[in-house]
């Protein structure tokens, strides 16, 4: 027999994503700030659901959300999109109070495309600064 050797048995690691650019939405009396679209798992054809994210905040005040679509382009309508629960969270807004540095987090979802929203709470003085993904 023959064997073959190949240094690229191994799969690459994707690249990381990242949401830094947020627009600002009033949606009822509420102002909510979303971020640029990123690739879920399942636009990337990948056999796994699962994704990991940082979020990184400066003395930040409020709730965040993750939020998943499943559409082959990414709605620009906010009632297409639903919150997904993380692992290890009992609600889907998580709460964030002076919070300084990364948070991590890990949900499983065939989601198409992913999206951070966040609301700043009143007395608020710093600053929500990205969030990465990893697919």
């Amino acid at each position: 027999g023959v064997v073959e050797i190949k240094n690229s048995g191994l799969p690459k690691t994707r690249a990381t994503q990242t949401a830094d650019t947020f627009s600002s939405r009033v949606i009822g009396s509420t102002t909510y700030y979303f971020s640029n679209n990123l690739s879920g798992a399942s636009t990337q054809n990948l056999t796994s659901s699962n994704h990991t994210i940082a979020v990184y905040t400066t003395n930040f005040t409020g709730k965040v959300q993750i939020e998943g679509n499943l559409d082959n382009i990414a709605s620009s309508s906010d009632t297409d999109w639903f919150p997904i629960l993380m692992n290890g969270e009992s609600v889907t807004d998580m709460t964030y109070t002076g919070k300084t540095g990364p948070t991590s987090y890990f949900f499983i979802s065939n989601v198409k495309w992913i999206r951070v929203r966040y609301e700043i709470t009143a007395g608020n003085t710093g600053t929500f600064d990205k969030m990465l993904l990893r697919n």
